[in-house]
């Protein structure tokens, strides 16, 4: 964090965590420690707050809802979204991301939704090629 007009920076997360997702209030920053465990740090200082959640192996943070639930997605195609109570880390099954014509698609990288969470958009990364097949060659 640095003051625009000028001042010393300071970290706001230590050393290893990863993510930077705001709540909608602009006071915390959700981060993911290398253990995967959810935190949110305050952003103006002060001792963050462990959330009871620990994100599985293929998932991560896409978005806040509300100050109440979160939106976790997977890195598979197709994408399963998750909503999550951060107070108590109750799970559950929220949209399945599939793209209208899956083939060749190798990955959704990027996925966003409106702020109401009625409207989405996404991209995906599509790998198509051709089999030539020759017979009696010589």
């Amino acid at each position: 964090m640095l003051d625009i007009p000028g001042g010393t920076p300071r970290a706001l997360t230590p050393e290893g965590t990863a993510g930077a997702r705001v709540t909608p209030d602009g006071r915390f920053a959700l981060v993911v420690d290398p253990q995967r465990q959810a935190w949110l740090y305050p952003i103006a200082g002060g001792e963050p707050q462990k959330l009871d959640l620990i994100l599985k192996a293929n998932e991560d943070v896409l978005s806040f809802l509300d100050m109440q639930n979160l939106l976790l997605r997977t890195d598979t195609v197709p994408v399963d979204v998750t909503r999550v109570d951060i107070r108590t880390g109750r799970r559950e099954p929220w949209k399945q991301i599939v793209p209208p014509d899956a083939a060749g698609v190798q990955n959704i990288p990027s996925l966003k939704f409106s702020a109401d969470g009625k409207a989405y958009a996404y991209s995906i990364f599509r790998m198509l090629s051709d089999l030539y097949v020759v017979d009696q060659l010589k």
